[in-house]
């Protein structure tokens, strides 16, 4: 196979492959990879009569210990959470417990759903640049907010848009008052719409995810979890 290098000489499907494919190749295989060290936590896309913001249930099973949970994700301000935990107890235990209570990993399993997120955006993505084709619907949703065009400014770094995302979880996390945008322009010393345009840059570029209609906040996007993920681990993406 081919080394990134030397792009000239990779083809798709649709022909000629540079660095935009290249890079979505790379995202894919970052984001199975990441994906498999997850728990093994099944999705399953939301029943008819689920909650309307239910975007996916979930089951966990740990191997050899008999107890199983089941619930439901939810997109909410703040992006995905679990909303809804159901414990099945071995059966051949005194039911549900403390202890067992205390055994369920919660971060994880919502590490492994935000991992499988991430999966999912980085093949969605690859079939536009490899394809030139809209991909299949998926379990999450995407948003549907657009980048707005830039004018002879410099290029917007990887970097400073991660900066961006991690600024704006923080300032539109559950208990923050109004005024982010306020609070981000100070911190980065630039206009409110400055800001505006690099947090909707971060959304299109996977550093945040998408955001719940008419509400501020957003969920770690697919690049800032696998960031994340590699300095931390999976556990230490949960929040």
């Amino acid at each position: 196979m081919t080394t990134p290098d030397a792009p000239q000489s990779q083809h798709a499907a649709g022909g000629f492959v540079g660095g935009r494919q290249i890079q979505a190749l790379r995202r894919i295989e970052e984001t199975v990879n990441a994906a498999s060290q997850a728990l093994p936590v099944r999705l399953y896309h939301p029943v008819d009569d689920a909650a309307p913001d239910v975007v996916a249930h979930f089951s966990y099973a740990p191997e050899g210990e008999g107890w199983s949970v089941f619930g439901d994700v939810t997109r909410g301000s703040q992006g995905l959470v679990i909303s809804r935990l159901e414990v099945t107890p071995a059966t051949t235990s005194s039911g549900v417990t403390g202890g067992l209570l205390r055994k369920i990993p919660v971060g994880e399993v919502l590490a492994a759903v935000r991992l499988n997120a991430a999966w999912e955006a980085a093949r969605r993505e690859g079939t536009r640049a490899l394809l030139g084709q809209e991909p299949a619907k998926g379990m999450f949703g995407e948003s549907d907010e657009k980048t707005p065009r830039r004018g002879g400014r410099a290029p917007i770094t990887s970097d400073l848009l991660r900066e961006v995302a991690t600024a704006y979880l923080e300032e539109t996390a559950p208990g923050a008052p109004a005024g982010a945008m306020k609070r981000m322009a100070g911190r980065f010393n630039r206009p409110e719409e400055t800001l505006r345009t690099w947090v909707t840059r971060a959304r299109k570029d996977g550093w945040l995810g998408p955001s719940a209609k008419g509400r501020a906040g957003a969920e770690p996007g697919p690049r800032l979890v696998l960031y994340r993920v590699q300095r931390q681990g999976p556990g230490g993406v949960a929040e």
